[in-house]
């Protein structure tokens, strides 16, 4: 049980860091724009005095958050997309117990007709070598398995970020923001206003959408 948690915890982990590299970019874009619209001078009393950069109004003031921490929690796509690894990792943890463990019970009894010295020399070396052929392929079937849940992995992680970033797109030819941010617990984002947080608006419509897509039948 406790394999299975932190597998999930892993998969939602990197799923996150999808998301917190495409909706932080922005914050970067908006320190410059920020920065360049500071008076070139400063009032000559409050010379020695550090200037906050003002936000002017205009292009570029309208802002919106999306903790994507939540989306990563609620989001039914999510939920979906991690029972499905999940299935997938038991089916091949599965298969490679269930291997290993006939290799190991060939390898006692080999071991254990040397020790009695049942078999003779020519046979010892053909058992011999094929344990070490039956072990090669395990060590590469694991590494086979590990590289295609790898790609599963960044599939789902992909099928995720496209599918957030392209709901934000439609969303925005209505709201029409100038810059969307993450508000994540690991995002750069210290302090944001509540009103300028729209995370339950697009946890809504994502979820509105799975269920037309995903479960027609569903009303």
């Amino acid at each position: 049980m406790t394999e299975n948690n932190g597998t999930g915890t892993n998969k939602l982990a990197g799923i996150s860091i999808g998301l917190n590299i495409i909706l932080a970019i922005g914050l970067i874009i908006l320190y410059i724009l920020f920065f360049n619209k500071q008076n070139e001078k400063s009032v000559q009393e409050n010379a020695d005095m550090p200037q906050l950069p003002v936000l002017q109004g205009g292009e570029g003031s309208n802002v919106a958050f999306v903790n994507t921490d939540v989306l990563l929690d609620k989001y039914d796509l999510v939920k979906q997309m991690a029972n499905e690894f999940e299935k997938e990792r038991r089916k091949r943890d599965a298969d490679l117990k269930s291997k290993s463990s006939q290799y190991e019970e060939e390898a006692t009894y080999f071991q254990q007709a040397m020790q009695n010295q049942s078999l003779s020399e020519e046979s010892a070396q053909k058992i011999y070598n094929q344990l070490m052929e039956k072990q090669q392929a395990l060590y590469e079937l694991q590494q086979q398995y590990s590289d295609e849940m790898a790609q599963q992995d960044y599939e789902m992680t992909s099928v995720l970020i496209d599918t957030v970033k392209n709901f934000l797109h439609r969303m925005n030819l209505d709201k029409n923001y100038d810059y969307i941010f993450n508000n994540s617990v690991a995002s750069p984002v210290l302090l944001t206003r509540d009103t300028l947080d729209i995370t339950n608006f697009v946890l809504k419509g994502l979820n509105a959408e799975y269920q037309k897509h995903y479960n027609p039948d569903e009303d």
